[in-house]
């Protein structure tokens, strides 16, 4: 393809509303042409005439000059070839500021470069937009301005111009030394005393306009005279070349001692920046610091992790200047991450940081005093480690771990379940051996990512107190959607969605873990006690199998089953206690949800169900506290107690499978009292599965597969009733049949299908078994070698179907961010649907 030859910068149009901007990424493309675009730092020249001007820039700019076919109202950028390879290669913007028609927008479609539109939302002011636009926009990114007298009206057209400018204001938040230096070329008269006359009252006045001094808006104004005519264009512009270079070297220096001197690419980041800021704020400042954190930014929770960390610095007794020190190491970690503008540190701090140290001070601290000199301490060490940073050439993490390093005694029996430690930022999302949890992001930062498998780490020693026993973690890739499983209560039932995950496992084969093909798994009651057991354990689905039979086999044994009278006494069928020792025989007596696994390989999300014994409100037990802030009315409740409460897993596979009447309630100290998480309304937790898959990944695009397992249902065929009968629809039976409907998966799926549209369905799958005669027993514990057997049977004639669209009958392997396979669909067997679904996982 032919090099893109169109220079347009900027241009203003009308349209039939409003006037727009059009950009065309010009700036972006001229800073893709340096070979070394993120340490170059391009400096911008803006030649503003007509004839002298091009006369100009065809001398200064000669290698990338091929004058301005276009109407004259743009703004055109073009490189000087002859500095690409320069420390400071040199754009060359110009355009005619008295020309300041618009043209009306017109559609054209450029095949060889990006054009984007900006209506522009402005108050009704006393400016044109060009003027706006110069001043408010394009001198943000500018470093020297020429103007030629001569072109727009001699010294009092320039003066004009100047004023303008100088009181619509510079939007830029940077030092007033490095806004735009101003060179004025004027033509020398033939009265040298005249000309200085001149000069000398052009600069008075400009001095102060109304009540603002010019070098608010810009760094410099100086004049350049151009000689005669009669010399050649290289010697009557060669005085101006020095003029220019000169300024330009002065603006270096300046924007260097600021520490503003931007590479290109983020020159060129910045300008896009700013022209989204243009289209609805122009009128407002523009900050560089916090364009740079616009993916990023600092919000509420920053506070309380700062309060969460405080206390617990007060509960190790770490002196003040540790506390700040270690305060100052996360922020510098934060604020200049791999790529990150080295701004000014003091100026990052009082920007981003500052307020929010203060008030997590404050909060913490009995006097403003002490609060205002630990601000202090903070800023102090932030700017020392940063010197630090600088010099050594170190990532600021490194600067974190070895200032941590060196904190050990303090810190090393610290422990958040709420508080990232490594970074203060974020909540943790995966707990070491030692106990100290640590987020997805410091995952990356500080763990080692290993060579075989995609956004897999190994964290090989802890930065807090330095134990070295290895942590794998499994994280979602960046780019792709999540897979999520959700398997239903059903007590004994529970045997079919783990026949159908061995039917799955069978088809992927052994070196293929069907656990790790699922980012987030959901479980109710029996199937909360299989996502625990299958992800937190790691037992084979086989095992799995096997200790589902024999835990519910024992827990419902009859030699467990109390008399009557008992019954009503104790709030159960069954023994509770020798349910919750079976419970600590399996999940271990002291192991918790938010404990490292046991196989030490973090790979699965988990979400177990649980109810209120109030109102039934569902609430949730997690392995992981997720990325997007908490709702303030969330659809159900979070349980993520203090670390020393946070509940063992066999306590959360008791709430769960709390099935009124079979067992009591269970209390959970520091929490509260749980019964089985079907009695939420969630027997199938579909939805709440997919609702936490966006408070995890929010980000990230709808899940790639959503697989919903059932507990079998009751093949019934709706009617309306044709007459009442007392005995069979009386309150009582009537209640009991709605009571009964509410745990049914399937009606859960089917409110799914139709809220979802075609396309989305095309990746949900649900796996169930009907059963004509009836759903056996909640303690029925015989019927779960028939149920494993028909759930085999007919989900197996759902795959031979399906086997003649997926070669080979597996199913598609998730590689390379997508899934591989075609859609295809299964139609319903005579006894019921093997696997209800619309498309391909």
């Amino acid at each position: 393809m032919a090099k893109c030859e169109h220079n347009l910068w900027v241009e203003l149009v009308q349209d039939h509303a409003v006037p727009q901007l059009k950009s065309a990424s010009r700036l972006a493309r001229l800073v893709g042409e340096l070979p070394e675009p993120a340490v170059q730092s391009p400096q911008i020249v803006f030649f503003m005439g007509r004839k002298l001007k091009d006369q100009a820039l065809r001398q200064l700019c000669r290698s990338n000059y091929r004058g301005n076919p276009r109407h004259g109202r743009s703004i055109t950028l073009r490189s000087d070839n002859r500095t690409l390879y320069t420390r400071q290669p040199r754009f060359f913007a110009d355009c005619d500021p008295t020309n300041r028609a618009l043209p009306t927008a017109i559609d054209s479609i450029r095949h060889c470069h990006e054009e984007r539109v900006y209506p522009l939302e402005l108050p009704a002011v006393k400016y044109t937009l060009h003027d706006l636009i110069m001043s408010r926009l394009l001198f943000l990114v500018v470093d020297v301005i020429c103007i030629f007298a001569d072109d727009v009206g001699g010294l009092e057209g320039v003066r004009r111009l100047l004023s303008t400018w100088i009181t619509i204001g510079s939007a830029s938040s940077l030092p007033h030394t490095v806004r735009p230096r101003v060179i004025v070329a004027t033509s020398s008269p033939e009265s040298i005393t005249h000309s200085l006359l001149d000069e000398e009252d052009f600069l008075f006045q400009l001095f102060h306009v109304g009540k603002l001094q010019s070098f608010s808006a810009f760094g410099d104004i100086q004049i350049s005279r151009l000689p005669a005519e009669e010399l050649s264009p290289d010697a009557r512009y060669v005085t101006l070349g020095g003029d220019i270079s000169r300024q330009l070297q002065l603006a270096k220096n300046d924007r260097a001692h600021h520490r503003v001197l931007f590479s290109g690419k983020h020159l060129s980041a910045f300008f896009e920046a700013a022209l989204h800021h243009a289209r609805t704020q122009l009128l407002l400042p523009f900050n560089f610091i916090l364009a740079a954190r616009q993916q990023n930014p600092i919000d509420g929770a920053f506070t309380s992790h700062l309060i969460n960390f405080l206390r617990l610095g007060n509960q190790t007794r770490a002196p003040y200047d540790e506390m700040a020190s270690y305060i100052a190491s996360a922020i510098l970690m934060d604020a200049y991450p791999p790529g990150m503008h080295s701004f000014n540190p003091a100026e990052v701090f009082h920007k981003l940081y500052e307020d929010t140290c203060y008030r997590a001070l404050r909060k913490c601290y009995s006097t403003d005093a002490l609060a205002s000199l630990q601000c202090s301490r903070i800023k102090e060490h932030l700017n020392t480690l940063f010197d630090r940073m600088e010099k050594s050439l170190k990532p600021s993490s490194e600067i974190h771990k070895h200032n941590l390093a060196q904190q050990q005694k303090y810190w090393s029996w610290a422990r958040s379940n709420i508080t990232c430690l490594f970074c203060l930022r974020r909540h943790p999302e995966h707990t070491q051996v030692c106990g100290h949890a640590i987020c997805d992001t410091c995952t990356e930062i500080f763990g080692e990512r290993t060579p075989h498998r995609e956004s897999e780490y190994v964290i090989r020693k802890c930065i807090l107190c330095g134990n070295s026993k290895y942590l794998t973690v499994r994280l979602k890739p960046v780019t792709a959607a999540p897979r999520v499983l959700s398997i239903d209560g059903g007590g004994p039932r529970g045997i079919i969605p783990l026949e159908n995950l061995e039917i799955l496992q069978e088809i992927l084969g052994p070196e293929i873990p069907l656990v790790d093909m699922f980012e987030l798994k959901a479980g109710t009651s029996a199937g909360g006690i299989i996502v625990l057991s299958w992800t937190i354990i790691r037992l084979p689905i086989s095992e799995c199998k096997k200790m589902f039979q024999s835990l519910t086999k024992s827990a419902l044994s009859p030699k467990c089953k109390k008399g009557l009278l008992s019954r009503w006494l104790s709030d159960e069928t069954y023994d509770s206690q020798v349910f919750e020792d079976i419970l600590k025989e399996h999940y271990g007596p002291t192991r918790r949800l938010f404990d490292p696994p046991p196989s030490l390989v973090c790979s699965g999300k988990v979400v177990v169900t649980a109810s209120s014994i109030n109102d039934g409100a569902p609430f949730i037990f997690t392995n992981y506290n997720g990325a997007a802030p908490h709702r303030a009315e969330p659809v159900c409740g979070r349980l993520r107690p203090n670390v020393d409460d946070e509940p063992f897993i066999w306590q959360v596979a008791r709430a769960t499978s709390t099935a009124p009447p079979l067992f009591s309630t269970i209390d959970l100290p520091g929490i509260g009292t749980f019964q089985d998480g079907g009695m939420g309304r969630h027997n199938n937790p579909v939805n709440l599965a997919l609702s936490e898959s966006k408070h995890l990944w929010p980000s990230a695009p709808d899940p790639d597969v959503v697989i919903t397992l059932g507990t079998a249902s009751e093949v019934t065929v709706p009617r309306p009733s044709s007459f009442r009968n007392i005995v069979m629809d009386g309150w009582v039976p009537r209640v009991y049949r709605s009571l009964r409907a509410s745990f049914d998966g399937r009606n859960t799926w089917k409110e799914l299908e139709d809220r979802l549209d075609a396309g989305s369905l095309e990746n949900f799958f649900r796996f169930d078994v009907s059963l004509p005669d009836g759903l056996p027993a909640m303690d029925n514990t015989g019927c779960m070698e028939h149920l494993s057997r028909q759930a085999r049977k007919e989900t197996n004639e759902c795959y031979d179907i399906r086997a003649s669209a997926i070669p080979g009958g597996a199913l598609p392997l998730y590689g390379n961010n997508s899934m591989s396979c075609r859609r295809t669909t299964a139609p319903e067997t005579p006894t019921g649907v093997g696997a209800e679904h619309t498309g391909v996982l």
